[in-house]
């Protein structure tokens, strides 16, 4: 509960920087050094698979850490809540996108339905797939909303994006949006710009080969992230 009361205000202040191991990746070593990674960089948040080794792990040896755990199965993150997850997060669809595939509006929506019915008083976050045009991802997000979705995440899927799609969400949903995908610490100021109230990093953190490049690309990342909130 009181993990809840620090997320909702982290959101509310726009200050939260969540880190990203990935969807699916259950290398428990690498993983662990992702988690390790935030925490030495001071982010307050990380989002690993669902794995119930690694997030027992996190919640024994990175008690400050707000853990979400990541999943297209609704039965492994009803799993991960009784593992002790503090935000169940239904995607992201990178691994369907890599397979050629796709996903549609009325998929998600079902699939929130089944969520939000047994995740019972946990948060839910849920992605906004990026390849449907702007237009349907506003209208699933309000949906997703009135459904009873606690956090949206906005999938950015280009390097050279203005994040138009988190934009038209920020104004049409009254709960918290989170956006991810192509972002690192030279990018903070634009994608806070849309109005989201959270940042998702994975890839310029995995793509570093030493634990100490990783530290040092979340602290940058945190560091703009203050700098920019005391701006507003």
């Amino acid at each position: 509960m009181i993990k809840k009361f620090q997320l909702k205000k982290m959101l509310e202040e726009k200050s939260l920087l969540k880190i990203i191991s990935g969807m699916e990746n259950f290398n428990t070593e690498n993983v662990r050094k992702v988690v390790n990674a935030a925490n030495l960089g001071f982010a307050q948040a990380v989002d690993i698979s669902a794995d119930s080794e690694n997030i027992e792990w996190v919640k024994e040896n990175h008690t400050r850490l707000i853990t979400f755990v990541s999943s297209l199965s609704i039965s492994m993150l009803i799993e991960a809540k009784a593992w002790g997850a503090d935000v169940l997060e239904l995607g992201n669809f990178d691994a369907v996108y890599a397979k050629g595939k796709s996903v549609s509006k009325d998929e998600v929506i079902e699939l929130t339905r089944e969520l939000r019915a047994l995740a019972g008083d946990t948060m839910i976050c849920i992605t906004v797939p990026g390849n449907l045009p702007i237009e349907d991802q506003v209208d699933l997000s309000i949906q997703l909303q009135a459904i009873g979705a606690d956090i949206l995440q906005v999938e950015n899927l280009t390097h050279e994006s203005e994040y138009e799609n988190a934009k038209a969400i920020v104004k049409a949903v009254q709960i918290p949006v989170l956006l991810s995908g192509k972002i690192d610490s030279s990018k903070i100021e634009k994608a806070l710009a849309t109005g989201v109230n959270a940042i998702g990093i994975g890839h310029a953190i995995n793509s570093k080969l030493d634990l100490p490049s990783m530290v040092e690309e979340i602290k940058e990342s945190m560091k703009a992230m203050k700098s920019i909130k005391a701006t507003f």
